[in-house]
């Protein structure tokens, strides 16, 4: 079996853990608000390729836990700061890397793809050896894409041009890493539906307003005193998040709606960071100084997406994500047998959306493996006398 990962930008709300709800001893007291993803360095992609499924090549133990966080740390990991020691998420990583039976390739990129189900070859290509890409040829039965999704690019409401504006990836990282000072964010503003929902780019990000509450309510518990406004077009904080916007609202987070043909006016006087918007409630135009704006931008395709399609040969949908065979009956697989499909490659979902995904992804990749032959029909013409 063949998986190909890209670097996922960072982070993404895909792996924003939601609090006491990916796990259940995970509580917004004891999460920070760090991304639990894997990444790579910009720019390269790591491809994995195994023979057998996952979930037996971990089962292993790792002795050394300091070993295992140093491996992890090097090949560039993000932690889950929750209940669950770091040494154990780590560990799994260094299990990953024990295991003779996995190859992991780092500092890579999927090169060429070819071959049928069954019967592919990959050429996986190795940069950064300061003499060019070296190549490594892989022979595998199937293969699973989760390329992940990006962070759309935005100028809008003065990002870029005012260190103050930043997004809620840069806030969540700035609260996990102690690097906001609390004069920072007495004043907290929050844009929803950056890049999303527009003629541009008509679908909903999904993970965005989960992603806002855990924020804010971080705020709020981190400085009672601070004030937090979320300007939202929508609270979609579907199934059991629902709670947290009620939570949100007994800690003292305002919400304040607007829409599509009115967004809130953001603009510079005086050295302030000044917000405007329409409050439909008290039918009056609030203004508000932000010590800090947050964004909650919107999640894009791959820019490389394209080209990765054209070369597995699969299609894509209108947004450019990757288009499964059928929504119901092949939700996991492409039109093209052997290849399969998790994550937010497919579009913007949450962490356990994917893992849901992911398995089953792997499930279906088991029954091509788990045959000794695969017997495979051409297509034969044939005149029928009767027509």
């Amino acid at each position: 079996m063949a998986f190909i990962f890209n670097e996922p930008s960072r982070t993404f709300s895909e792996y924003l853990l939601v609090p006491g709800y990916s796990d259940e001893n995970c509580t917004p007291d004891n999460v920070s608000l760090r991304a639990p993803l894997v990444r790579f360095r910009k720019g390269e992609t790591p491809a994995l390729h195994m023979n057998i499924p996952m979930t037996s090549a971990i089962m292993q133990s790792v002795s050394d836990d300091k070993m295992a966080v140093a491996l992890a740390k090097e090949g560039g990991v993000s932690f889950i700061y929750c209940s669950q020691p770091i040494e154990s998420q780590a560990a799994m990583v260094a299990r990953v890397h024990a295991d003779e039976r996995i190859t992991v390739h780092t500092h890579a990129e999927i090169g060429q793809v070819d071959g049928f189900v069954g019967n592919f070859r990959s050429v996986i290509l190795h940069r950064g050896n300061g003499s060019g890409p070296s190549e490594v040829t892989v022979d595998h039965g199937a293969l699973i894409v989760a390329t992940g999704a990006e962070e759309r690019k935005t100028s809008q409401y003065l990002y870029g041009q005012d260190p103050r504006v930043v997004t809620q990836r840069e806030l969540e990282e700035a609260l996990a890493g102690g690097d906001l000072p609390t004069e920072a964010t007495r004043t907290v503003a929050m844009i929803q539906c950056v890049e999303s929902r527009t003629p541009e780019h008509p679908y909903c990000s999904r993970v965005c307003c989960s992603q806002a509450l855990k924020n804010a309510i971080a705020l709020k518990r981190r400085d009672p005193a601070s004030n937090v406004i979320v300007f939202y077009r929508d609270i979609r904080s579907y199934g059991l998040r629902e709670r947290f916007y009620r939570e949100a609202r007994e800690l003292g987070v305002l919400f304040v709606r607007y829409d599509l043909e009115n967004p809130p006016l953001v603009e510079r006087r005086d050295g302030r960071l000044v917000v405007e918007a329409f409050d439909p409630a008290l039918q009056e135009q609030l203004t508000i100084e932000a010590d800090t704006l947050v964004l909650s931008v919107g999640i894009g395709p791959r820019s490389d997406a394209e080209h990765l399609a054209a070369m597995l040969k699969v299609p894509l949908n209108a947004e450019q994500f990757f288009l499964e065979a059928h929504m119901k009956l092949r939700p996991v697989e492409f039109a093209t047998e052997g290849i399969f499909l998790a994550g937010m490659a497919h579009g913007p979902k949450f962490i356990e959306e994917s893992i849901a995904q992911a398995a089953a992804a792997v499930s279906r990749a088991c029954t091509v493996l788990s045959r000794d032959e695969i017997v495979s029909s051409g297509s034969v013409a044939h005149v029928d006398q009767l027509m």
